[in-house]
């Protein structure tokens, strides 16, 4: 997602880098493929399906983030907007295909699922990212949420007994660098210009 940010940050927003994000953004496209190398070249696993399916929901989240950053809006609004358009156009489509199954399942697991994926998720998350893309640009905030990767694989370790193997350990390593650089962590340059607002 980061890389598809920065290239329609600097399509629409003439949003330059330097070389050091640039690196930074490489680093972390490696690091990327490195983590899900196991998938991408065992073609008879079917695992490659996913990442396509991983890398066409980047470039949506993507054309989200440039388009939040230059609307205007404010974080809530932008969260507000975004769930009651899911719920007036999803909800009446799942309730019609899965109702049977939702109805179907434990209570306690429904209402745990409604408060991760429908406040948490939905909106707690969404102003969180919304807030770091008005302060920081769309460009630099969405290169953070490549450490997702590196948190997950940590969380792993005590919570799920989980220890990932030396090539992933270089890979999280690579993507950490690689978020440091294409943050602007390193760069001398002056902050890129916020993407103009319409």
């Amino acid at each position: 997602m980061p890389v598809f940010v920065a290239v329609l940050s600097a399509w629409l927003g003439r949003e330059r880098f330097d070389v050091m994000r640039i690196i930074g953004f490489i680093a972390v496209v490696v690091g990327a493929g490195g983590i899900a190398a196991h998938g991408l070249f065992n073609v008879h696993s079917g695992a490659w399906r996913g990442h396509i399916l991983f890398l066409a929901g980047a470039a949506l989240f993507a054309s989200y983030t440039v388009t939040f950053r230059r609307s205007g809006m404010s974080p809530w609004q932008a969260a507000a907007i975004i769930n009651v358009c899911s719920l007036l156009l999803l909800a009446p489509v799942y309730v019609l295909v899965f109702g049977a199954d939702l109805f179907a399942a434990p209570a306690a697991e429904v209402i745990t699922q409604a408060a991760v994926q429908g406040v948490v998720a939905s909106i707690v998350a969404l102003f969180f990212f919304g807030e770091a893309v008005r302060r920081l640009g769309a460009s630099r905030a969405a290169v953070l949420g490549s450490l997702t990767p590196v948190v997950v694989t940590l969380l792993g370790i005590p919570l799920l007994g989980e220890f990932p193997s030396r090539w992933a350990w270089a890979a999280l390593i690579v993507v950490s660098v690689g978020v440091v650089l294409a943050s602007g962590g390193l760069s001398r340059a002056a902050p890129a210009p916020a993407e103009r607002r319409t």
